[in-house]
């Protein structure tokens, strides 16, 4: 994203709009049109505003004007725009009162404004580009894009498994390819070896990730043994604090074959997870890896690349 804004700023104008505060400060000198919104006041009172405002209860008239709907219903399937009124609000008077040819906005569902961004283009008939600064091969994205509701047909990805993803459920789509920067360094056999003789472990070594999302997936798994026949160790390792704390209060026995820090990633003669997530490892996994995807809840099937395997 920022390689593509230095570039646009070379050849225009460019106006950056972020509701991330460090960002802001980190490139509010590089550019010089740059808008922070701030969401942390509407964030810090959002689910007790809208339940005293709409859960449930009557405003005024019983039903929706044109609905069969009492107006609490009415806010409740508005409720995102409720959720991201700054935003909403920043987004609905820029976009109408700037003049500009091209939006690029970050795959990051986590915030309404590039899919605001992505409607007003597709409304003033602009271009509208999804740049991947976030995972895109997710069951979130993947389902917006099969409801027919992804307002881009424009992307800029980093890889072939990206490119598959997004002709899956965009035919259509415009691909730019960027070269993907991420470092991938696969650990030596030899390494492998010496780290698992300073632990005193022998033979192959299991290292199964914890995600807080996973929970259910994990335990069917543990409780199974045939499903880790062949492994001489297992290993838990969460992917993140809060998966951390979650899976020792739910895996039985959990604290015991967890080590202290990342070594083993490093022994790991394979590495299991229960869906495909890029910020597991930017650059590739470190050895070889595989899914288990129980009843195909997290669909790894249609977002893993083509070289893991997957059950």
């Amino acid at each position: 994203m920022i390689d593509t804004l230095i570039r646009e700023s070379l050849d225009g104008l460019v106006h950056i709009v972020t509701t991330n505060h460090a960002f802001f400060k980190a490139y509010s000198g590089r550019f010089e049109n740059i808008y922070f919104i701030n969401t942390l006041p509407v964030s810090k009172t959002k689910d007790t505003d809208f339940a005293e405002l709409a859960m449930p209860g009557e405003l005024g008239a019983t039903t929706f004007p044109d609905t069969d709907l009492e107006i609490w219903k009415v806010l409740s399937l508005d409720r995102y725009k409720f959720w991201y009124v700054p935003e909403f609000e920043f987004v609905m008077d820029f976009v109408t009162d700037t003049n500009w040819d091209v939006v690029y906005a970050s795959s990051d569902l986590g915030s309404a404004l590039p899919i605001m961004a992505g409607y007003a283009a597709e409304f003033l008939e602009r271009r509208a580009v999804w740049v991947k600064t976030e995972p895109i091969r997710t069951r979130e994205i993947r389902d917006i894009m099969m409801a027919g509701q992804f307002p881009f047909n424009e992307f800029l990805i980093s890889s072939e498994d990206d490119e598959r993803f997004v002709l899956e459920y965009i035919p259509d789509a415009i691909i730019h390819m960027e070269e993907d920067t991420e470092e991938h360094n696969p650990i030596s056999q030899e390494n492998k070896d010496k780290l698992k003789q300073m632990l005193g472990l022998k033979g192959n070594v299991l290292c199964v990730l914890f995600d807080k999302r996973d929970e259910f997936q994990c335990r069917e798994f543990m409780r199974d043994k045939s499903l880790r026949s062949g492994y001489s160790h297992v290993f838990l390792h969460p992917v993140d604090l809060r998966s951390k704390i979650l899976m020792l209060t739910s895996i039985p026995g959990s604290s015991a074959i967890t080590l202290p820090d990342d070594n083993v990633l490093k022994i790991a003669d394979t590495i299991l997870a229960f869906r495909w997530d890029d910020n597991y490892f930017p650059g590739g996994p470190p050895t070889k890896m595989q899914i288990i995807d129980l009843r195909n809840m997290n669909k790894a099937k249609q977002l893993a690349p083509k070289d893991i395997s997957i059950k």
